[in-house]
């Protein structure tokens, strides 16, 4: 009975991490058939590894309680912990440990331990709801625009509301120029990402598209405002992802970091406590990362 349970066990664990996984690479321009591909061998190595381990007996018999390895690195709870985007790998209350990066970059109040009082919070912000943004997610899953409310609409909508968006550029990937149908919708969430960014305003004063712009590299293929349904809330949202590219201040090395949100009614939240929740909160948010422009001496800095 044990080893059925643990296989179902594993076998779900296999199908989580291939889902995660397949989205990820899909997300950062893998094609479909290979982030699948490398999403589910992943998933499979991983709930193989479980599974044998837990067969193999490595914790004492009679002991509930699961086995841990006291000579574990703190600092690699510490980065497992600052990994997950939604920051719900949060220390439980009164527990201490040395954080792998500096105070400043955390966001964190103390002086040396971050604990669970004083690990940073994301930030959530109020962005007004346009009428045609409503009728859009009222009828996301509209095909026939002729009846209902589509991304194509939209897309007239926001070109309408910012003229000068219907000039920019959008180059799709290269391993996705066969795919037709996959550029259109990549092209859509692009648009869409656009509009957005429009209206996020940064601490520091700029609107995001104008931090993209003139801060960042520029944007890219993979910046999108996807549709998404929270199966839960029985409701859609917004996807929002960024992927500004910067210098590190110390060695003037490219860096690409991520500015994540979901677009709830008129919440935006973001999706992490760092870097994502720091540009809204401080207006030194780039210092504080250690990081500066792509292109030295630009307003942001």
């Amino acid at each position: 009975m044990k080893e059925f349970v643990l296989l179902t066990a594993a076998i779900a664990v296999w199908v989580l991490v291939w889902t995660v996984l397949a989205k990820y690479w899909k997300r950062k321009g893998h094609g479909a058939l290979l982030a699948h591909m490398s999403a589910g061998v992943s998933g499979f190595v991983v709930c193989s590894i479980l599974f044998i381990a837990e067969l193999s007996g490595k914790s004492a018999p009679g002991d509930g309680k699961s086995s841990v390895d006291a000579s574990a690195p703190k600092a690699a709870v510490v980065q497992a912990a600052q990994k997950n985007e939604s920051g719900s790998n949060v220390p439980q209350a009164g527990a201490k440990v040395e954080p792998d990066m500096p105070v400043a970059f955390t966001g964190a109040a103390s002086e040396g331990a971050v604990t669970a009082e004083n690990w940073p919070k994301s930030v959530t912000i109020v962005l007004p709801v346009s009428e045609d943004e409503k009728r859009y997610m009222a009828d996301y899953v509209c095909l026939d625009e002729s009846e209902c409310y589509g991304p194509k609409r939209f897309q007239r909508y926001i070109f309408k509301r910012y003229p000068g968006l219907a000039r920019v550029q959008y180059h799709p990937l290269l391993e996705d120029a066969s795919d037709s149908e996959l550029v259109s919708n990549r092209k859509e969430n692009f648009f869409q990402s656009l509009y957005f960014s429009k209206q996020i305003q940064l601490a520091n004063g700029q609107s995001l598209y104008d931090f993209m712009r003139s801060c960042s590299r520029g944007f890219t293929a993979l910046d999108a405002a996807e549709v998404g349904y929270d199966e839960k809330m029985k409701a859609p949202y917004f996807d929002l992802q960024y992927f500004p590219t910067l210098r590190r201040a110390d060695t003037g090395e490219p860096i690409e970091l991520q500015i994540l949100f979901e677009r709830r009614g008129d919440k935006l939240i973001a999706r992490s406590p760092f870097f994502t929740s720091n540009a809204l909160r401080y207006s030194d948010f780039l210092r504080r990362h250690n990081v500066t422009c792509w292109n030295k001496g630009t307003m942001a800095e």
